[in-house]
């Protein structure tokens, strides 16, 4: 039997309901940790127009370029649409894989440190599962 009250139960129930059932609350949607990097390429990108932006826990779209003619496996960090660098080869290759099996990758900003003309920029990748 049930110990919470009725009006506990519809209440929390009603937050997550409309007028049709379920709208888009995907209630057993996981982040999973996958890799701690820092971004390859960002020496031959002009990061200091979004530095500002980069902020801890700033989100990332992750992005495969097939066509990449360097790496076939490569996989493009973006803040919005500005391409900030690359996740580095020696860590792209099983997620570029299941990239394009289906699965969705983002990554967050850790931290980023100027070391000179060098941005130090640090993620982690996760799988949204």
């Amino acid at each position: 039997m049930n110990n919470l009250p009725t009006t506990l139960t519809t209440s929390v129930l009603s937050t997550f309901l409309g007028d049709n059932g379920l709208v888009g609350v995907d209630l057993f949607r996981r982040e999973i940790l996958v890799l701690q990097c820092v971004v390859a390429g960002t020496s031959f990108r002009s990061i200091h127009k979004v530095d500002s932006e980069l902020l801890p826990n700033t989100r990332l779209i992750l992005q495969r370029e097939v066509e990449n003619k360097y790496d076939e496996l490569a996989i493009k960090v973006l803040l919005n649409d500005y391409l900030v660098g690359y996740i580095p080869r020696e860590n792209n290759e099983v997620i570029s894989r299941l990239m394009d099996a289906g699965k969705n990758f983002h990554a967050v900003v850790a931290k980023l440190e100027w070391q000179g003309t060098w941005a130090k920029l640090a993620v982690s990748v996760y799988l949204n599962d």
